[in-house]
């Protein structure tokens, strides 16, 4: 069912479609019924025109894409929106301005976002401090499995690299107080390292 916007809504989506791709977009309500819109450039329609000519690169049309399918989450009758890493088709450029529309168009739903990517969680945090609760989802063999809760000090640590880093300096003992297996600490650790130190190896 597709949901009725009120003219306050359709300035505010139009606003922000228009902020972020740097393109005057006009969104106009179908005379014939007032559920349907036209997005337009100028005088050119947008729906309705085959992707390669319109003038808008992937990124623009995704973002529109998505900007509208959160708007009509926002209309949603259930009470949780569930997102598979929304971000995950857009460069750096549009990362942000994904986390500013999931904030201020859901702002009224529960959210369960899953994802793999710690800009998004950074980014949110950004957006809107103290927003969200973060769980790990764990499947091992004869570990603690499901979605476990991770604290407000593991979450500093995780979207803050300075907090990492400090943590790394092991003031006061405190890194090795945190680490109760050794080896698999030093394990978890090859990927930082080989991102963060790429020319200390092999020299």
């Amino acid at each position: 069912m597709q949901p009725r916007l009120d003219s306050e809504e359709l300035l505010f989506i139009e606003n922000v479609i228009s902020e972020n791709i740097g393109k005057n977009i006009t969104i106009v309500r179908n005379e014939e019924n007032d559920k349907n819109y036209k997005l337009k450039i100028g005088n050119k329609d947008l729906l309705g025109t085959e992707r390669k000519q319109m003038e808008l690169s992937t990124g623009e049309q995704n973002f529109i894409s998505l900007a509208f399918e959160l708007l009509y989450a926002r209309h949603s009758d259930k009470e949780y929106i569930i997102m598979d890493d929304p971000i995950s088709s857009f460069d750096s450029v549009y990362k942000n301005k994904i986390a500013f529309c999931i904030i201020n168009f859901l702002e009224n739903k529960k959210q369960v976002i899953l994802t793999h990517n710690t800009d998004l969680i950074r980014l949110l945090g950004v957006q809107l401090n103290n927003c969200f609760n973060l769980y790990i989802l764990n499947n091992v063999e004869d570990g603690e499995n499901g979605f476990i809760p991770v604290s407000e000090k593991e979450k500093k640590l995780l979207i803050n690299l300075h907090e990492l880093i400090a943590l790394f300096q092991n003031k006061g003992n405190e890194l090795m107080g945190a680490i109760h297996d050794k080896k698999q600490f030093l394990m978890s650790m090859i990927p930082f390292m080989r991102g963060y130190c790429p020319y200390h190896f092999g020299s």
